[in-house]
């Protein structure tokens, strides 16, 4: 029986008062980025319940995931992404980039808003290694239509590989905000001054360095130091980030981020 670490009272008044209003409520949405390390937490335990409580706290409407297993034998075969969604009352989207100890590895998308269709993207690769992907999930919300994108790039010292993902989903990014909002949320594996930044930076904007308070370290979780997860809006979005918030927990070895959007110009 997994252990169940139940969200200190102090952390969900945190978070509520950092992503105010019920979800998907009138001009406003709240949205996470999370790499779970497939629900292993600090401890060396896989705990569903522990990760669900977090992100129940946040009041997300819209949950980008990364390092997401399904029938993966270290997680004890379960769908991963499904059984965090059945607790939290959400929709779970997979998108699976490899084959991983007899079950799929990848992103996932839980939302509580309906969704329109989704796809997965594999990433054209520059060498050997881990298949990255991006999975698109096209939704409907009360601030319009959303494409939600999520993303784990390549984690060498070499930036060539990143650089080539992140261009092929500012490609993808620019098709679809000609008829809808666009996000892009993910594990990026480089830093604010990074060439990845700067490139994603042409096509979108950084939602922490918007609405952020801090340093917003994401990584390792236990003593953050780095901002490798990134919540971006793209340019043609009229969306604006709003709040955005780093809560604590030992989950996992990254760290969420939460950010609520609103309307450009409203209230």
């Amino acid at each position: 029986m997994p252990r169940i670490v139940r969200t200190p009272k102090l952390l969900v008044l945190a978070l509520l008062t950092a992503c105010a209003g019920a979800p998907a409520s009138g001009e406003r949405l709240v949205v996470a980025t999370w790499n779970i390390h497939h629900g292993r937490g600090l401890d060396g335990v896989v705990d569903v319940d522990r990760i669900a409580d977090v992100l129940r706290a946040t009041g997300a409407d819209v949950i980008a995931l990364q390092e997401v297993d399904v029938g993966v034998a270290r997680s004890g075969r379960i769908d991963v992404a499904g059984e965090i969604a059945a607790r939290l009352g959400m929709t779970a989207v997979f998108g699976k980039n490899i084959d991983y100890q007899g079950g799929d590895y990848g992103n996932a998308l839980l939302t509580r808003l309906p969704v329109e269709s989704s796809e997965n993207h594999h990433y054209a690769m520059l060498r050997e290694g881990e298949q990255r992907g991006l999975l698109v999930v096209r939704l409907r919300s009360s601030l319009g239509p959303l494409v939600a994108m999520v993303t784990h790039v390549d984690h060498r010292s070499d930036d060539s590989e990143r650089l080539t993902c992140v261009a092929e989903l500012c490609e993808l990014a620019r098709r679809e905000s000609a008829h809808a909002a666009v996000l892009a949320m993910g594990d990026f594996n480089d830093l604010p001054d990074s060439r990845v930044h700067a490139r994603v930076l042409e096509d979108f904007a950084d939602a922490w360095l918007l609405a952020g308070d801090g340093g917003g370290s994401t990584y390792p979780a236990g003593g953050p130091q780095k901002r490798i997860d990134w919540v971006l809006v793209h340019d043609d979005a009229a969306l604006t980030p709003v709040r955005c918030a780093v809560p604590a927990s030992a989950a996992s070895d990254h760290l969420p981020v939460v950010v609520e959007l609103g309307r450009h110009g409203g209230a």
